[in-house]
């Protein structure tokens, strides 16, 4: 089985990658330094939106507001 490359420019900081198609599932447009860094960024994101939702509900369950 041929190993497919490609050459990538990462969005974040502009450094030039050669990563192996599927190896970290579909194509990153990020490098190995950044990719760590925004991942933890948008899980800080993800974790803050969903306090917002539950502090919306009146702080109990999101499951518990539903009729």
């Amino acid at each position: 089985m041929a190993v497919k490359q490609k050459r990538i420019t990462c969005a974040r900081c502009g450094e030039r990658e050669t990563v192996t198609k599927g190896e970290r599932g579909p194509a990153s447009i990020y490098c190995d330094l950044c990719r760590d860094e925004v991942k933890r960024e948008q899980n800080a994101l993800r974790a803050q939106a969903y306090r917002q939702r539950k502090a919306s509900y009146g702080g109990g369950s999101a499951l518990n507001a539903l009729p």
